[in-house]
């Protein structure tokens, strides 16, 4: 009897430790890279790129501080944000280790790293945050690429620019309102706080929402756990400090509702005191995904933190001149401002605010915040053989000194792909590219040279 008592306890125990554990991914389990802030990455002694698969229980050597990651785990479907910094934090080196180490969800998992706000002395003193939501992976709506890779690329832009910046990935309900109550908080001890979203938004009624991830839009009585915007608007507002609300969405009607004359001028979500917002779109109107990773209106509004000088009442003037270029007049950002006083995200000494001495760097004409993505960019393009677009993109980066566009330059000018053909063009490039170690240039130049 004994014995029967003490199997049934181990039994009971092994079953309360599944349960325990099954939230958690198994470290066999396979996990792909979706997007990376780097070329590469060494994943269990081996180069991993976007689109590679590894084992949750391989080492990941992490190099430069700002190195992220945007995954899936295979088995689970979830997404995860991994940094640099995140892991240090918790001194994991594994991505099983960094979840049980969290004891959290994958999802609390991905949505808890601060980024800290850089080059804060330029700023004269002033305490800037951020909270930026990005969501993609829809569970009952169509998924948008977009969101994730724009919310990225906003967070790093925001960081440069003295921002201390809380990024979320695909939120559901209770993280999203939760994100935005504990910004709200964390934002009275600040001068500036800025709140930028990218996801599915609609209008209904006189109402304008935004949506978390699980939110299923074809049942009424879901519509409540959304964003409402002007409520948010109302949260947000404080006499102490500026607040600016960038949001990146559609503000169509939800389903087949008519809408009526008197609901289009209630649903504008005018800035109250103190505030400035950024639509990314005209009320009515749908916000476009393009066709880069980043929506146009993110490209633009990436490009416009980068300039300095520019006061943040320009904000969607600037963007317009790069949606035009890029989009047509297909859309239009609007903005409503109430600002009490001037806003830089770059100062400079024309307006008074400190500025750093120039850097030297060459400035590189694209809209991503660092030549890694432009790389990216432009070797999709290359691979895709759209040779015209990867020319644009990779041949700034080359002449700027960034090694890897060598070798794709090179070949676009001896074969002529997307580029006259030239071939002392194409042996200065494939030199560079030898130079700096490529054993295919080396190959060429001694064959065909």
């Amino acid at each position: 009897m004994k014995n029967k008592y003490s199997i049934l306890c181990f039994i009971l125990i092994g079953l309360l430790w599944s349960i325990a554990t099954d939230s958690f991914a198994d470290g066999d389990d396979v996990v792909v890279i979706k997007k990376m802030t780097t070329p590469s990455i060494v994943i269990g002694h081996s180069v991993k790129t976007v689109g590679s698969k590894f084992k949750m229980n391989e080492v990941i050597e992490w190099e430069s501080d700002d190195q992220a990651m945007y995954v899936q785990i295979e088995s689970t479907k979830e997404y995860l944000v991994l940094t640099k910094e995140a892991f240090e934090s918790k001194s994991a080196r594994t991505l099983d280790n960094y979840i049980l180490t969290c004891k959290a969800s994958t999802r609390s998992v991905a949505n808890n790293n601060k980024k800290e706000g850089r080059n804060k002395e330029l700023y004269g003193g002033q305490k800037r945050i951020a909270l930026v939501i990005g969501n993609s992976n829809y569970q009952y709506a169509d998924p948008i690429k977009n969101p994730i890779y724009d919310a990225l690329a906003v967070t790093s832009q925001l960081v440069e620019c003295g921002f201390d910046t809380y990024p979320y990935f695909d939120c559901i309900a209770n993280e999203m309102n939760g994100a935005i109550a504990r910004f709200i908080e964390d934002a009275k001890t600040y001068d500036v706080a800025l709140l930028y979203y990218a996801g599915h938004g609609l209008v209904r009624g006189k109402n304008s929402y935004y949506v978390p991830v699980n939110v299923n839009l074809g049942d009424p009585s879901e519509l409540s756990s959304c964003i409402d915007g002007a409520e948010l608007l109302g949260q947000l507002q404080s006499n102490e400090r500026m607040t600016l609300v960038v949001l990146d969405a559609c503000r169509t009607m939800f389903g087949n509702q008519e809408r009526k004359k008197e609901d289009e001028l209630k649903v504008q979500m005018e800035a109250p005191h103190n505030m400035a917002v950024v639509f990314s779109t005209m009320d009515g109107a749908f916000a476009l995904d393009g066709d880069h990773d980043m929506s146009p209106f993110a490209e633009g509004f990436v490009a416009f933190m980068e300039k300095p000088g520019i006061s943040f009442a320009d904000c969607s003037t600037d963007i317009n001149t790069y949606l035009f270029k890029t989009a047509g007049r297909l859309q239009t950002a609007t903005q409503s401002t109430s600002l009490a006083m001037k806003f830089y995200f770059q100062p400079n000494e024309a307006n008074g605010q400190r500025i750093a001495e120039p850097s030297g760097k060459k400035k590189i004409n694209t809209p991503y915040v660092r030549p890694e993505r432009q790389y990216e960019m432009g070797m999709n393009f290359y691979e895709e053989k759209d040779y015209a677009k990867a020319f644009e993109y990779l041949k700034p980066l080359a002449e700027s000194g960034y090694q890897g566009a060598y070798f794709p330059v090179a070949d676009m000018y001896h074969r002529g792909l997307g580029v006259k053909k030239d071939r002392n063009e194409a042996e200065k490039w494939y030199k560079k590219a030898a130079e700096a170690g490529d054993a295919k240039a080396k190959r060429i130049l001694y064959d065909k040279f």
